[in-house]
């Protein structure tokens, strides 16, 4: 999520943002950016990606809301919907996603909508399905206004994942490490960088599971971090998730549901 900062006298304003892989970056528009994050995805963490992709030959639709509490400021934004489609085939899966963003802070309102693109693929999975190691890229427009282009964000990571298991059999957690890289194109300027990300997950159960992760600060880019809890019951078509957030002093809250379906 973003923490949105509208200047007293003018209709322009500063945003810092989350977009593309995780990315938050100042520059002033227009119109208000997104806040949302549909980087991560069905497959993902709260802000970061993982070497997890959709089943091969099967779609997952996505439905989701974020909430985000603007600190220091009078409002709030609200990502409703935040719709993803993705579609598995074998070791990775494409997607595209849908957002509309309702903002409302210290008296300003404003509704726009975006369109993202995106594609995953593991380069590697070892023989025992401990290891895997995927690359991803991520395509964000912020569309335009009044004929001006708005900008867009190009982003692309790399990403490696160690499943640990009780025995050598029942998988009870997976560590994700990874780094992402963005070029960041407004107003004719392009802004381009990269830093590490984290993240953890611990199974306490075959169907539930809760997830931490970390994305890292760089330079006046904040890092960002969540905490969800996921229902995905086994051999069960849908899945749910809810989560809290931190960017800077910004809080976010977010729920999802996610339905799978097609051959297997």
């Amino acid at each position: 999520m973003s923490l949105v900062q509208f200047p007293s006298h003018s209709t322009t304003f500063s945003t810092l943002f989350t977009v593309g892989v995780l990315g938050l970056i100042p520059f002033r528009c227009a119109q208000a950016t997104p806040v949302g994050d549909p980087l991560p995805g069905p497959s993902g963490l709260g802000v970061i990606p993982t070497t997890q992709t959709v089943a091969p030959n099967q779609f997952a639709a996505s439905l989701g809301s974020e909430y985000v509490d603007v600190s220091g400021a009078d409002g709030h934004a609200r990502l409703l919907p935040f719709a993803n489609l993705s579609y598995g085939f074998n070791n990775g899966e494409v997607g595209a996603s849908y957002l509309n963003q309702k903002t409302d802070i210290e008296g300003f309102s404003s509704s726009n909508s975006y369109f993202t693109l995106h594609g995953k693929y593991r380069l590697y999975n070892s023989p025992d399905g401990k290891t895997a190691f995927a690359v991803g890229a991520h395509y964000y427009d912020f569309g335009s206004d009044s004929g001006t282009d708005l900008g867009d964000t190009l982003s692309l990571y790399a990403t490696g994942s160690y499943e640990f298991r009780k025995n050598n059999e029942r998988s009870i957690a997976r560590f994700h490490l990874g780094v992402l890289g963005q070029r960041v194109h407004v107003s004719g300027d392009s802004t381009t960088f990269a830093r590490p990300f984290v993240g953890v997950e611990a199974l306490l159960s075959p169907d539930v599971s809760i997830a931490a992760d970390y994305l890292t600060k760089h330079s006046d880019v904040a890092q960002g971090y969540t905490l969800s809890v996921r229902y995905q019951p086994q051999n069960k078509p849908l899945s749910a998730q809810i989560g809290v957030g931190k960017l800077r002093s910004d809080t976010k809250f977010f729920v999802g549901l996610t339905y799978t379906f097609g051959h297997k």
